[in-house]
């Protein structure tokens, strides 16, 4: 029995805690800084990319804390794989946990600017404009987050300068939101470097 199949006869049967324990148990065996894809790499990218939404939210978080744990030591076509799978999705739910989970996910990132990752982030700046959208304010503080802190990578990568204009636009809508004045300015002096790149674009 494949691990998506398992997962979802738990999910479907309202066994979610024993959902989560057995991926637990299945991601935390799993050695990220190794090169090759091994089946059971394969097997949690398709439970990220097809499996249910429930499903998703809970290994994608597992996942993201078990990175966080081996001090973000992961290979990057694994990354890769993961990443691209969730983007894959039809669609994250505006106030899906997995939102933040994948921005946890994607700051493993060491150089949006290889042609793997540059492939990818035209998906990822559509999930970025959506995420920034302020329907979930705390989603959209860990995008700005993000962009301010991971940004200057991931605005390298060429595109139209319309495109970063406008993730630079709605980042700073919500930067207008941040109650915290010294975030606030640390924030705000992050995101200069992530729009500079822009030079740099068509």
């Amino acid at each position: 029995m494949s691990t998506l199949t398992r997962v979802e006869e738990l999910i479907s049967s309202n066994n979610i805690e024993e959902a989560r324990d057995f991926l637990e148990n299945e991601i935390s065996r799993l050695d990220f800084s190794n090169e090759s894809v091994t089946p059971d790499i394969l097997a949690l990218s398709e439970l990220l990319g097809l499996g249910s939404n429930t499903s998703m939210e809970i290994s994608l978080g597992i996942l993201v804390r078990q990175l966080i744990r081996k001090d973000y030591c992961i290979d990057q076509n694994i990354l890769w794989l993961w990443v691209s799978s969730i983007l894959s999705r039809d669609a994250i739910r505006i106030d899906s946990p997995a939102r933040i989970s994948l921005l946890g996910l994607a700051s493993a990132v060491q150089d949006w600017s290889i042609p793997l990752f540059a492939l990818i982030v035209p998906a990822f700046d559509n999930f970025l404009k959506t995420s920034l959208s302020q329907e979930n304010i705390l989603i959209a503080e860990q995008s700005l987050d993000f962009i301010a802190t991971k940004g200057e990578s991931y605005a390298s990568v060429p595109r139209v300068n319309i495109v970063l204009t406008d993730l630079y636009s709605k980042a700073c809508q919500v930067l207008e939101l941040v109650d915290d004045i010294d975030l606030k300015e640390d924030w705000k002096e992050d995101l200069e470097f992530f729009y500079r790149p822009q030079k740099n674009s068509r």
